[in-house]
């Protein structure tokens, strides 16, 4: 598969400029200064990227195929595709494969017991077919997604349950899933240990992965939501995309600050090393996503391949 050409007209350089911070996440591993401002830089970030092509944009600034190559060194551990939680994981979901109660529960008609059921059905089918050996399982504080789909579960079932906080019926969930598949549950990751601001969503990029093992945060690409994409359920797939283009274009989010010419940002990110999967049609199916006049040309898509070399 080759690096596709998805760029229109180029558009004008943002007002944002790079030396408004004292570093960038190319001088080290930090995703950004402690002191920088992370909703500009990610303004910064998705208008450069929409001026000049992604791959443009990291040539610009030195960022290397041995750094890009790190970022495919992730440990295989499972976690939610909240920006704040990346460092942690190497295999972002929605909820750690919550939203799996939404896409093969809710969506099919079924609710409370029976959605949930389902959910984790689907979660394990997806997590067996990832051909890797996945290390654990985690949940967080403030989950967007274990607080959506907590929403929409009935009183009576929450009582049957006796679970009444969306986190701990994150934990209650994903525990289950963990044990089911045999799999060690690693901990709850709390707010003051997360990567970003209590009820602020700060990324304007969604890495959606072919592979186990990728991590933004490993080489210090700039920072974003992260997906791995489930190999036999695209429809799932394409549902957290459209989750984390919600949640960015919300009120916990950059909001109106994403624009046409800071467009909400998926890259795709192909590892050559996979072929359980059918990338074209993945790929066709984004096209078709940004595509859609529900977003009224505010998302981007773009290309990133694994480098083919190895470092000494």
């Amino acid at each position: 598969m080759g690096n596709p050409d998805f760029k229109e007209d180029e558009m004008n350089p943002t007002l944002i400029d790079i030396s408004d911070f004292t570093g960038t996440i190319f001088e080290s591993n930090n995703i950004v200064p402690d002191n920088g401002d992370k909703t500009a830089f990610q303004l910064y970030v998705i208008g450069e990227i929409k001026r000049i092509g992604l791959k443009n944009f990291l040539e610009s600034t030195g960022f290397t195929d041995e750094r890009l190559l790190e970022c495919f060194k992730a440990r295989s551990v499972v976690g939610c595709m909240d920006e704040g939680v990346t460092k942690f994981v190497g295999m972002g979901e929605g909820g750690s494969g919550l939203t799996f109660i939404e896409t093969f529960g809710f969506q099919k008609g079924l609710t409370d017991h029976e959605a949930v059921e389902a959910g984790l059905a689907a979660a394990f089918e997806h997590y067996t077919e990832a051909e890797v050996e996945i290390e654990g399982f985690c949940s967080h504080a403030e989950c967007g997604a274990a607080n959506f789909i907590f929403g929409k579960l009935s009183d009576s079932y929450k009582n049957f349950i006796s679970i009444f906080d969306a986190d701990e019926f994150g934990k209650w969930f994903i525990k289950r899933l963990a044990d089911s598949l045999k799999i060690p549950y690693l901990d709850h990751i709390e707010l003051h240990l997360m990567n970003r601001e209590s009820g602020h969503h700060h990324a304007g990029l969604c890495y959606v992965s072919t592979s186990p093992k990728f991590d933004p945060d490993n080489g210090g690409l700039p920072e974003g939501f992260q997906i791995f994409i489930s190999r036999n359920k695209f429809e799932h797939t394409l549902f957290n995309i459209r989750l984390c283009a919600t949640i960015a274009m919300g009120s916990h989010g950059l909001g109106s600050e994403i624009t046409a010419e800071r467009p909400f940002t998926i890259v795709f990110v192909d590892d050559d090393s996979v072929n359980n999967i059918d990338k074209e049609d993945f790929f066709r199916k984004l096209q078709n996503l940004v595509l859609d006049p529900e977003y009224q040309g505010k998302l981007n898509l773009e290309y990133l391949k694994k480098p083919e070399m190895e470092i000494v």
